[in-house]
């Protein structure tokens, strides 16, 4: 169950990473450079960096519920 747990949350970290990267992308293309776009840029390199965490299972608590 520990495992099934995992990767439904690796899925869905990266599923949300994916969307947050196809909406940073719309907002370039847009050449409409705001303190936003910043942000949800910004934003996506930090859930990028926990996503990978999660999957490479940095994390004590991704490594305890893969046991």
């Amino acid at each position: 169950m520990k495992k099934l747990l995992f990767f439904l949350c690796c899925c869905l970290c990266i599923c949300a990473f994916v969307y947050m990267c196809y909406k940073s992308w719309l907002g370039i293309e847009s050449k409409q450079y705001t303190l936003d776009l910043f942000v949800q840029i910004l934003s996506t390199l930090g859930w990028g960096y926990i996503t990978y965490g999660v999957v490479t299972r940095d994390f004590t608590w991704a490594e305890k519920l893969c046991k």
